[in-house]
C-alpha cells in the first residue's frame, strides 16, 4: 500500500514539472518571435513615419532598453504624438517608462493620461527611450512623428530694445502656434517724464495653475506680474518708471497662437505739479490725487497730513471719489487715520462722505497697484474747533508739565476746595499720580495719588488716606464720576463717588493753608511717595473742575456735568494740552456730538468713521486663473448709516450711608445724618441738552 502511494505521488510530481517547463519553452519562444518583427534601437530620419513598442499591440517583453532617435533637417524640429499609451504606472515611473529627450530637458512617462499628448524637440532632434523591467508587462505604445519647417522664427526679432514712441511686438510665429523652448524678452524705453504703457491686443498661451509651463512676466519697475491665461485680452498695464520689460518663457510641449502686445509712451507732465507728500496746516482747502481729474498714474505712494492747533479737530469731505474698485481694496486705496482708528476706502459710493480727526491731526495716505487707474479724488479740508467738554485726555507718562492749567490762570490760597473729574484707566500700576498742584519753587503742595499705603490726598506734609471709601480697583476702563473736598477748618476729606459722600477726618492736614499754586497739572509728579517718573496713572481723564470751596453732599448729588468750577473749569481757555493728547468722543458726558454730512451707502474695507461694523457684500462669481486681476468683478458693499443719541446713566443714590469706625491716629471715618434717601435722574453724567439744574452759587458755607 506505502509502496502504491510513492509510485502515484512521484508520477503526479513528474507531470507537473513538466507542464511548467513546456510552458517556459512556449512563452519564451512567443516573446522572442515576437522581437524580431520590432526594431528597438533605430535613427528615424523619415519626414514622417511612427513606432511601436516590441510586440505591440501585445504585452512588451520584460527586461526591454529601446531608443529611438529621430533627426529632422536643419531648420526644422521633431513634433511627436502619443496615438496609444500604455505602461506599468508608478510613482516616478520607477519600473517602466519612456523618456522624452526634447534637446533642452527631459521628460519621463508612464501614464495612461499621455493618449494624444504632443511634443516639441527644441532642435532638430528628439530623442525616445523605453525601459521595462523584469515583471508586469502592458500592451506598450504606438507614437508618430515629423518633422515641422521652423521658417517663421527667422521673422522674428526675440530680445530686443524698443525705444520708438509707439508699436507692437508679438511671440515668435505669431499668429501661428509659437515654438517650444523659447526665451524672449523685450525692453521698452522711454524718455525721463514718460511712463510705458502696454495693451494685450490678442492673447492666448498653454494655461496652467501658476504658470509652470507657458508664461508671459511683466515687470513694471516696481512689481513683475506672470501671466499665462486668456483673459488678459485688452488688458492695459503702465509701468512705474520709464522702463518695462516683457519676458516670454514656453516649455517643450503644448504651444498656442501666442501674443500680440501693443505699447507706447505716455507723458508724466502731470505729476510735477501734483504735491503728494505734504503737511497742510491752513484752516482750510483741499487736494487731490496725482493728474486729478486725469487717471492717476501707477504704482503712487502718498501721504497729506493735515494738522489743526490745539482746540480744533479736522474735518475731510470726498467731493469726488473714483479708484479702482476690490474686495478689501487690495489694488488701489485711501487710508483715512483719524488718530485712533484706521479706514480703508476704495468704491466711488464714498462720494459726500465726511469724516472726523479724534485729536487735531489726521493722514490721509494713497496708494496705487501698476494696472488700472481712474480719476482719482478731491477731498476738502478744514479745521473745526471744538469744546473741551467734548474732548478727554490722554494721562501723560511722565511728570512733565504737558497737560497743565494755562500759565494765565492765577490759582489762589485755598483753605478749602472741591475737585471733580472723570476717569478710566488702562493699566495698573503699583503706585499712580492722578493730578499734582505744584508751588513757584516747584515742590508738589497737592496731590491726589495711589501710594503704596492705598488711596490718597497729599495736603502739603499730610497724606490723608482715601482708601477705606475708594480703592484703585474702583477706577476701571470706564469712565468713572469722582468728586474731593477738603476744608481745613475740620480737616474733613471728602469722597463723592458712585452715588455716595462719605468722609475721613484728617487733622494734621488743619495744619496747612494752600498757598497759591504756581502749576496744576494731569498727573504730575505727586509727593515723594510717588516721586518715580513714569508712575502716572495709565488712562484719560476728562472734565477736570476746581472750586475754592467744599461742597457739601447735597450739592455733590445735584451737581451736573456742565456745572463751571469757579477756579478751573473744563474749557480751552483754562488749559494747555497738545492736541496730540486730546480725544474727540461722543460718548463722553458732556460731549457735543460735531455734525457729519455722510451718504446712506458708502464704500468701506474697515468699520467706523461712517463705515459700519457690519457689511453686506455681494460678489460675483470668480474664476481665478494666473493672472492679474481686473476689475472684471465689482464689489458691491452697501450699508446704511444711523446715529443713535443715547442718554446718559444716571448716577444713582438710594441712601446716604456713612459706617462709623474706630479713629487711628489723625483720621476718623464719621456718620453724617441725612434727612431722606437722595434718588438723582441726571447728577453728574447728565447731557447738557437736558439739564436742568441751575448753575450752583459759590456759597462759602463749608461743613
Amino acid at each position: 500500500m506505502i509502496l502504491f502511494i510513492s509510485s502515484r505521488w512521484w508520477r503526479w510530481t513528474f507531470q507537473k514539472a513538466l507542464t511548467v517547463f513546456l510552458l517556459q519553452i512556449f512563452f519564451l519562444t512567443t516573446a522572442q518571435s515576437c522581437q524580431s518583427s520590432v526594431s528597438c534601437n533605430v535613427v528615424l530620419t523619415d519626414s514622417q513615419g511612427s513606432f511601436t513598442s516590441p510586440c505591440y499591440p501585445n504585452d512588451y517583453p520584460p527586461s526591454q532598453a529601446c531608443k529611438w532617435t529621430i533627426q529632422a533637417p536643419a531648420g526644422f524640429i521633431v513634433q511627436i504624438t502619443f496615438l496609444d499609451f500604455e505602461l506599468e504606472e508608478a510613482h516616478g515611473c520607477i519600473y517602466d517608462r519612456v523618456v522624452i529627450s526634447t534637446g533642452t530637458s527631459d521628460a519621463k512617462f508612464c501614464s495612461s493620461t499621455s493618449n494624444g499628448l504632443t511634443l516639441n524637440s527644441s532642435g532638430n532632434v528628439m530623442e525616445v527611450s523605453f525601459n521595462s523591467d523584469f515583471s508586469v508587462q502592458k500592451k506598450g505604445f504606438h507614437i508618430s512623428y515629423k518633422q515641422v519647417a521652423q521658417s517663421c522664427q527667422s521673422s522674428v526679432s526675440c530680445n530686443v530694445v524698443l525705444t520708438d514712441s509707439q508699436g507692437s511686438f508679438t511671440s515668435p510665429c505669431y499668429p501661428n502656434d509659437y515654438p517650444p523652448s523659447q526665451a524672449c524678452k523685450w525692453t521698452i524705453q522711454a524718455p525721463a517724464g514718460f511712463i510705458v504703457q502696454i495693451t494685450f491686443l490678442d492673447f492666448e498661451l498653454e494655461e496652467a495653475h501658476g504658470c509652470i509651463y507657458d508664461r508671459v512676466v511683466i515687470s513694471t519697475g516696481a512689481s513683475d506680474a506672470k501671466i499665462c491665461s486668456s483673459t488678459p485680452n485688452g488688458l492695459t498695464l503702465n509701468s512705474s518708471g520709464n522702463v518695462m520689460e516683457v519676458s516670454f518663457n514656453s516649455d517643450f510641449s503644448v504651444q498656442k497662437k501666442g501674443f500680440h502686445i501693443s505699447y507706447k509712451q505716455v507723458a508724466q507732465s502731470c505729476q510735477s505739479s501734483v504735491s503728494c507728500n505734504v503737511v497742510l496746516t491752513d484752516s482750510q482747502g483741499s487736494f487731490t490725487s496725482p493728474c486729478y481729474p486725469n487717471d492717476y498714474p501707477p504704482s503712487q505712494a502718498c501721504k497729506w497730513t493735515i494738522q489743526a492747533p490745539a482746540g480744533f479737530i479736522v474735518q475731510i469731505t470726498f467731493l469726488d471719489f473714483e479708484l479702482e474698485e476690490a474686495h478689501g481694496c487690495i489694488y488701489d486705496r485711501v487710508v483715512i487715520s483719524t488718530g485712533t482708528s484706521d479706514a480703508k476706502f476704495c468704491s466711488s459710493t464714498s462720494n459726500g462722505l465726511t469724516l472726523n480727526s479724534s485729536g487735531n491731526v489726521m493722514e490721509v495716505s494713497f496708494n496705487s497697484d501698476f494696472s488700472v487707474q481712474k480719476k482719482g479724488f478731491h477731498i476738502s479740508y478744514k479745521q473745526v474747533a471744538v469744546a473741551l467738554r467734548s474732548q478727554k485726555v490722554t494721562m501723560p507718562k511722565s511728570s512733565k508739565n504737558i497737560a497743565r492749567v494755562s500759565n494765565s490762570i492765577s490759582i489762589p490760597a485755598l483753605t478749602a476746595f472741591t475737585v471733580c473729574f472723570e476717569i478710566a484707566r488702562t493699566a495698573q500700576k503699583s503706585t499712580e499720580t492722578i493730578f499734582t498742584l505744584s508751588d513757584a519753587a516747584g515742590t508738589s503742595i497737592l496731590a491726589f495719588e495711589k501710594t503704596r499705603r492705598g488711596m490718597e490726598l497729599f495736603i502739603c506734609g499730610s497724606y490723608c488716606s482715601v482708601n477705606n471709601i475708594l480703592t484703585s480697583s474702583d477706577i476701571t476702563s470706564s469712565m468713572t464720576p469722582i468728586c474731593l473736598t477738603w476744608a481745613k477748618s475740620t480737616g474733613r476729606v471728602a469722597v463723592y463717588f458712585g452715588g455716595r459722600y462719605q468722609f475721613n477726618t484728617c487733622s494734621t492736614s488743619q495744619l496747612y493753608t494752600l498757598q497759591g499754586g504756581d502749576i496744576l497739572q494731569l498727573a504730575g509728579k505727586g509727593s515723594s511717595s510717588v516721586s518715580v517718573d513714569d508712575q502716572n496713572l495709565d488712562g484719560f481723564i476728562y472734565n477736570f473742575r476746581l472750586w475754592d470751596y467744599a461742597m457739601l453732599s447735597s450739592e455733590l448729588s445735584a451737581l451736573t456735568c456742565d456745572v463751571v468750577g469757579n477756579v478751573i473749569d473744563w474749557d480751552h481757555r483754562f488749559w494747555t494740552i497738545p492736541g496730540s493728547y486730546t480725544q474727540t468722543d461722543s460718548t463722553l458726558s458732556c460731549s457735543t456730538a460735531i455734525a457729519t454730512l455722510s451718504p446712506e451707502t458708502l464704500g468701506c474695507a474697515s468699520p467706523g468713521l461712517g463705515c459700519p461694523a457690519t457689511l453686506t457684500v455681494t460678489t460675483a462669481s470668480i474664476a481665478t486663473t494666473n493672472m492679474i486681476p481686473t476689475n472684471a468683478t465689482t464689489h458691491a458693499i452697501t450699508t446704511t448709516l444711523s446715529y443713535t443719541t443715547t442718554s446718559s446713566m444716571p448716577l444713582t443714590t438710594a441712601s446716604v450711608l456713612f459706617t462709623p469706625t474706630t479713629s487711628t491716629k489723625t483720621t476718623t471715618t464719621t456718620t453724617v445724618p441725612t434727612t431722606s434717601p437722595l434718588i438723582q435722574s441726571n447728577p453728574l453724567l447728565i447731557n447738557p441738552a437736558a439739564a436742568t439744574n441751575s448753575p450752583l452759587s459759590n456759597s462759602k458755607t463749608n461743613a
